[in-house]
């Protein structure tokens, strides 16, 4: 048995208590945790998702921004995601394959818009999205 410089184990953290008057039981499962700040363009939930689950968008950026949006692609992309979630009340990790590309002289922005989650956050009360 040999042994790995990165080791990456999956976890699993289980709380629980025998009170009978007030019981608790939680688990939570832990695979490859990394403590440095979520990177939202890095995210690629869409594997969980079959093809007919998703739906294509895109919009072009006039061309007099075509610098602008060159000069710092990862920020217009965040600010891209940042947009899209405020306009139609989304959860940023809805949106997949952000793409920025020339077109002609314009900006060609395209992504995947996800299915809804069967349940977001507390399963008991599911926050709505559309």
């Amino acid at each position: 048995m040999g042994f790995r410089d990165n080791l990456v184990m999956p976890v699993m953290l289980e709380i629980f208590t025998d009170d009978t008057t007030t019981p608790i039981h939680t688990q939570m499962s832990l695979y490859e945790y990394n403590a440095e700040e979520p990177d939202l363009l890095k995210y690629d939930l869409s594997a969980c998702y079959a093809a007919s689950d998703s739906k294509n968008y895109a919009f072009l950026v006039p061309g007099r921004f075509r610098d602008i949006v060159a000069g710092n692609l990862r920020q217009f992309k965040l600010f891209v995601i940042m947009s899209v979630q405020a306009v139609i009340n989304v959860s940023p990790l809805r949106i997949a394959h952000l793409d920025v590309q020339e077109a002609g002289s314009n900006v060609l922005v395209t992504f995947d818009l996800l299915d809804k989650a069967p349940y977001k956050g507390d399963v008991a009360n599911p926050t709505v999205e559309i």
